[in-house]
């Protein structure tokens, strides 16, 4: 009996020795094959760290990459992405975050020699002009209470006209937070509204960002909910006083 215990126990360490020397290649595997499950397109990280105790993640160097056709390689660049989550909820395979930081260094749009947008190769721009929000939201379920989103610039390319590109740059430092972000699709579709908006990407690509607003009605901007609650506590704080 000692000897079946003691065989069982060497196994358990073995195993777990395994899962953390694997635990970073597994969390990578799992993530990139998230991404390119809500993007259609490659992904490539420099580094992953995952922590087994506090559920913390830590991506560096994060690139998504234009398909084909395309005269430059990246299309987003994210130096740093860190993301809280529920460990015992993700190995049950439900991806459940409490917070999510994350930095993109450029967001480059580019229209290739064929007059094509690179953001019309992104799935979650092409589901969501196909299917209503409730045949996406069955889909890449993660949910994120709440999210820090930062964009430091935006870059359009238009290598439509000329050999040589129109080149336009906007710096954006957009610094902003949100609640209630259900899957991928209205991540990233989220992260298109955000920069057509700070930006005159929409009169030069005309592309309409409308449509994607609209796929994303669980999403709250925290700032202003925040701002909402402050002023109703301001409301409540004027009261009469002395019976007047």
């Amino acid at each position: 009996m000692k000897k079946i215990l003691m065989v069982v126990v060497l196994l358990f360490l073995v195993l777990a020795f395994t899962l953390f020397l694997t635990k970073d290649l597994i969390a990578k595997v799992i993530i990139e094959r998230g991404v390119k499950e809500a993007t259609g397109l490659q992904i490539k990280m420099d580094g992953l760290s995952l922590g087994l105790f506090d559920g913390s993640v830590n991506i560096d160097n994060l690139r998504l990459y234009n398909p084909q056709g395309y005269e430059d390689e990246v299309m987003i660049d994210v130096p740093n992405i860190y993301i809280h989550s529920s460990l015992p909820k993700a190995l049950r395979g439900e991806f459940h975050f409490y917070d999510m930081n994350l930095h993109l260094r450029e967001f480059a749009i580019v229209k290739n020699s064929q007059g094509r947008l690179n953001l019309e190769a992104l799935r979650a721009v092409q589901i969501s002009k196909k299917e209503t929000p409730k045949e996406k939201d069955k889909k890449l379920q993660v949910g994120i209470d709440k999210l820090t989103l930062r964009v430091d610039k935006a870059t359009y390319k238009d290598y439509s006209r000329a050999d040589q590109p129109r080149v336009r740059e906007f710096n954006i430092n957009l610094s902003e937070t949100y609640q209630n972000v259900n899957n991928l699709y209205e991540l990233i579709n989220l992260i298109v509204v955000r920069v057509f908006a700070n930006t005159a990407l929409a009169g030069l690509t005309g592309f309409d960002s409308g449509e994607l607003e609209e796929m994303m009605p669980s999403v709250t901007d925290a700032t202003e909910a925040a701002t909402e609650a402050a002023e109703q506590i301001k409301e409540r704080l004027r009261l009469p006083l002395f019976g007047q």
